[in-house]
């Protein structure tokens, strides 16, 4: 029993120091930022499954804390504390759901909600986005919801191919 506890917290600490790394290195790279860290979402995914509920959440905590110590750019910082570190749970938790329909529908909602955080944090307290207009806080909540059921998909995908051919085959 004791052993199990200690592999999970091993293996967290490996995740939290690879989204740590992963969400640093997006900052010496503008172009790809919002893709290394969305990378780093996938691993809280993998942790999740392993690990469940509770390793993931303090996982995420102890590297949320990391990546806003140690990112040099806050905007990738606040990317990932307030979209895609913790999302995976999320996401799971919203799942267990039967209708497809309301899980959509709350899925859009959470993300429309972590849309509206995630701007008031870059605008109010980081001040990137103060010049702003109306048209274009729509056209990018637009895109952004566009990205996120794409990523939404992938990630369940990503999360489904893992399961069925690394967890059935007995690895990691």
């Amino acid at each position: 029993m004791r052993s199990d506890k200690v592999k999970k917290l091993t293996l967290s600490a490996v995740f939290v120091s690879l989204s740590v790394l992963l969400c640093v290195f997006a900052s010496f790279f503008p172009t790809l930022s919002l893709c290394i860290i969305a990378v780093s979402g996938i691993a809280s995914a993998i942790l999740l499954i392993h690990c469940g509920y509770k390793y993931s959440i303090l996982a995420f905590l102890a590297s949320a804390v990391l990546v806003f110590l140690l990112a040099p750019d806050k905007e990738c910082a606040a990317y990932y504390i307030i979209l895609f570190g913790h999302y995976p749970s999320l996401k799971t938790f919203t799942e267990r759901v039967t209708n497809r329909v309301t899980v959509w529908a709350v899925k859009i909602v959470e993300a429309n909600v972590l849309f509206a955080i995630l701007f008031a944090v870059s605008t109010y307290i980081l001040g990137i986005y103060d010049a702003v207009g109306k048209g274009e806080i729509l056209i990018t909540a637009l895109a952004f919801n566009a990205a996120f059921i794409l990523y939404d998909i992938c990630l369940g995908k990503i999360m489904f191919l893992y399961i069925s051919k690394y967890l059935q085959n007995g690895r990691l």
